[in-house]
């Protein structure tokens, strides 16, 4: 066992707050005090690169797919790495909320028994407001969790945005909010999703929810 465990980051927000630009600038970071790293990315995420991290701004890190339905191989994957004669101190994981949430939940906490620092970003809810995956339990249990905030792109008039602070993901199908029972996972970028405040986040379809009781 390591003489202190790991610590766990959260960079948490809706699409296009910034949350892979905050973990590769925490990554890069802690690689210039001699933290040495590795970057892992979902398997189904390949919007800009099989391989690299990409921000929507383009900048790049270099990355491990893992199968997304079998988080727990991130452990494979640093053991590999590790058995190069590479100690690896922190472990970085994007887009967090499609991956298997159990087996992400158990592979990040060996880690941290493990005296590894964690660094994961995702989306705590997808784009109908609901917890996505592993995200909202890892939020939780964060040692640092960073909220991120993007700015409202709901059109008031042709080229002019609300701009309010935007804590939600809203899917455009068809120039359309999508419906509540569209599928959950979909991977894509601006031409499938667009941040929102909540006053203009719209899901069409969504059950209303009241409590049992009173």
């Amino acid at each position: 066992m390591p003489e202190r465990k790991g610590e766990l980051t959260a960079i948490y927000g809706p699409m296009f707050s910034g949350k892979t630009g905050e973990l590769i600038d925490q990554i890069e970071s802690l690689e210039a005090v001699l933290k040495t790293s590795i970057m892992i990315k979902p398997d189904i995420d390949t919007r800009y690169d099989p391989v690299q991290i990409v921000t929507h701004s383009g900048k790049k890190i270099n990355a491990y797919p893992v199968d997304a339905k079998s988080p727990q191989k991130i452990l494979e994957v640093v053991l590999k790495v590790e058995r190069g004669n590479k100690k690896i101190h922190v472990v970085g994981i994007d887009e967090a909320q499609f991956f298997q949430p159990e087996g992400l939940i158990w592979g990040v906490e060996q880690l941290l028994e493990d005296g590894k620092a964690v660094l994961v970003a995702g989306l705590p809810t997808d784009f109908r407001d609901e917890p996505f995956g592993a995200m909202p339990v890892l939020i939780a249990k964060a040692d640092h969790p960073i909220a991120k905030t993007a700015y409202c792109k709901y059109p008031l008039t042709p080229g002019v945005y609300c701009s309010r602070p935007a804590t939600k993901t809203q899917r455009i199908v068809d120039g359309k909010p999508a419906s509540y029972f569209e599928p959950v996972v979909v991977v894509g970028a601006a031409e499938l999703y667009e941040a929102r405040c909540r006053d203009h986040h719209e899901v069409p379809g969504k059950p209303v929810n009241k409590p049992h009781g009173g």
